[in-house]
């Protein structure tokens, strides 16, 4: 049995098996389903959250640019007649390589823009929670979420599950249409 086959403490058994008979789902694989979807919809949103800001990003790529054009110079200051450089030459043969490769990460540094590096720890946790929701629903019902809100329909079912999750449904109906909108005919196609 794997950690993903029980629900967390904190959602109620019934609750999930009422809304597995709600929906025509089974209940086994709704419940792990929801487990996956407690332990990754989370830690994507802690994962989000802990990443560095658009100023820590912005000194990280100026000090590995940095280091990378005191190497570069570094390199350029080996005399090339000498025996020193020769014998360099001989054992390193992938030294001239570093030193093109270095100025291809200079440039590739120079021209990586950090802003909106960051996202929203919440938007990105209520978009995992719907794509996964999203999966499930089209993977045991065999057909693809719809955008009706009528009861027994897949907007009802994700907002039921997500009262199980603490998330406010609110604002997940539009979400949904919006990342339905967005991806369409991508990978991560609703």
């Amino acid at each position: 049995m794997n950690q993903y086959s029980k629900l967390p403490a904190d959602i109620n058994p019934a609750t999930v098996k009422q809304i597995a008979a709600d929906y025509g789902l089974g209940y086994d694989v709704l419940v792990e389903k929801l487990s996956w979807t407690a332990f990754s919809v989370p830690m994507l949103r802690d994962l989000k959250n802990n990443e560095p800001t658009t100023k820590e990003v912005k000194r990280h790529i100026k000090g590995m640019q940095n280091a990378a054009i005191a190497l570069k110079q570094k390199i350029g200051t080996v005399p090339i007649n000498s025996s020193f450089h020769a014998k360099l030459s001989h054992e390193y043969k992938n030294l001239y390589m570093l030193n093109s490769d270095l100025t291809e990460l200079i440039k590739v540094l120079d021209n990586l823009d950090p802003l909106g590096w960051k996202e929203d720890g919440e938007q990105v946790r209520r978009d995992v929670f719907i794509n996964q929701i999203a999966k499930l629903w089209r993977l045991e019902k065999g057909k693809p979420p719809t955008e009706s809100e009528k009861p027994g329909k897949f907007l009802a079912f994700m907002n039921e599950c997500a009262y199980l999750f603490g998330i406010d449904p609110s604002p997940l109906p539009t979400r949904f249409r919006r990342l339905r909108k967005q991806n369409k005919g991508t990978d991560f196609e609703i």
